[in-house]
């Protein structure tokens, strides 16, 4: 079979001798710590990916991938423009809301808050919101049933549970024999949600559109249409084309432009612990200098020898390029094995950990995740870690490598 002398001889030197054990000591410290910079490096960006998706999930839930709205906050003849919207073949249902802004009381307690009148049947169609309630019905929201669901953290906040009524203040002064007054609205809870969102659960008041049409004296218009499409990835295109079929006078917004900064944020994070991570990589790829070096004194003698019988400078070179190459290569291989066996089962690892401790690592209130530690390992990342743990590796054979091709023959035969 064929089989270069280079590369036999490179994989001879990779095999330990008792004169040499010290030398052979340091490769297999090299080859660990390659094997755990590529574990963390894939363990981590697979946390910060299972982390984005739990998180879009999420968002996606509770906020439609597409909405229209008008310049001047009021839609008219907004029957025309749903039917318009549902004309599209992106688009697969659509719900009209009104919104506004609040102040909730309840005894001493008061807070801000949103509210967001919708039609429970068209609602449900584009947003799972109506599918997290904690207790209650969405049943009771009928139109002048004055019934509203409010989130988990709200509901804490305020002391209050399905049945309870607080009260609703519009903002918007309006006139009365006395003068100015605001305008407030006792309204009754008939369900609780939680989803998932901690500033949503907080702020976000939901009620049946004709309630919140009066409460707010919109009449039969509507602040926007939440628009739900086939491919949530092009939502931007829809979100464009949508409003340039409705014509002037609205505008469009989809879902990664409304949280932008959010995902923004999650993308320069997840470069920013590629980059830390990689110099531990690099760190580790580098003891592979000091690991030739030695093997490079240890085989002065066998260097001469070789270049004695007619041996190349190239071929001297190659031969210590392939010895680092080899142990960078064993490294990366059981460093993705186990990065990936490990990303794999990260949640039933933390979550093990926490029943032992008594603790929570990940705060899920906070991180708004259902697992301890969501994980999804993707291919591209996999293969972008190995290959560049494999350049460092091979970026410090060099120097080693040309040293042993430069050694002069008869200096080191003289002390044989």
């Amino acid at each position: 079979m064929f089989r270069p002398l280079e590369l036999f001889i490179g994989l001879r030197y990779t095999k330990a001798k008792r004169r040499s054990q010290i030398v052979s000591f340091i490769s297999l410290v090299s080859t660990i710590g390659i094997t755990l910079g590529v574990i963390a490096l894939i363990t981590v960006l697979s946390v910060m990916n299972g982390f984005e998706q739990e998180l879009k999930g999420r968002i996606l839930g509770v906020v439609s991938h597409v909405t229209i709205e008008s310049l001047n906050d009021r839609i008219r003849n907004w029957k025309e423009d749903d039917e318009k919207i549902n004309h599209h073949p992106q688009v697969v249902a659509s719900s009209p809301y009104i919104s506004g802004e609040v102040m909730v009381a309840h005894k001493n307690i008061s807070s801000g808050a949103a509210i967001r009148g919708i039609i429970p049947e068209k609602e449900a169609k584009v947003s799972d919101v109506l599918d997290r309630l904690v207790s209650g019905s969405v049943d009771d929201l009928k139109p002048r049933s004055y019934q509203i669901l409010i989130g988990t953290a709200l509901a804490e906040k305020l002391g209050v549970k399905v049945g309870d009524k607080i009260t609703l203040v519009d903002p918007n002064m309006q006139v009365s024999a006395v003068g100015l007054l605001p305008r407030m609205k006792r309204f009754t809870i008939a369900g609780i949600f939680n989803a998932g969102m901690y500033t949503f659960d907080l702020r976000m008041i939901i009620m049946h559109m004709q309630d919140a049409a009066k409460f707010t004296r919109k009449g039969k218009d509507i602040s926007g249409i939440r628009v739900k499409t086939e491919d949530l990835n092009k939502s931007y295109l829809t979100a464009y084309e949508l409003r340039r079929s409705l014509g002037s006078g609205y505008w469009s917004l989809d879902w990664t432009k409304r949280n932008r900064n959010l995902f923004s944020a999650i993308k320069l994070q997840k470069k920013v612990m590629f980059i830390i991570l990689a110099l531990v990589v690099g760190v580790a790829a580098f003891n592979l200098i000091s690991t030739l070096i030695m093997t490079v004194n240890d085989k002065k003698g066998d260097i001469a020898i070789l270049r004695t019988l007619g041996f190349s400078r190239n071929g001297i070179l190659k031969i210590f390029i392939i010895q680092g190459a080899m142990i960078g290569i064993v490294g990366i291989f059981f460093g993705t094995f186990l990065g990936i066996l490990l990303s794999l089962n990260i949640s039933s690892i933390a979550a093990y950990i926490e029943s032992v401790l008594g603790i929570e690592l990940m705060v899920k209130d906070i991180y708004m995740i259902t697992q301890t530690l969501p994980a999804s390992v993707l291919a591209s990342d996999v293969i972008t870690v190995a290959a560049i743990s494999f350049a460092l590796t091979l970026l410090a054979t060099i120097y080693p490598s040309f040293k042993a091709m430069s050694s002069p023959p008869a200096e080191a035969l003289r002390y044989e």
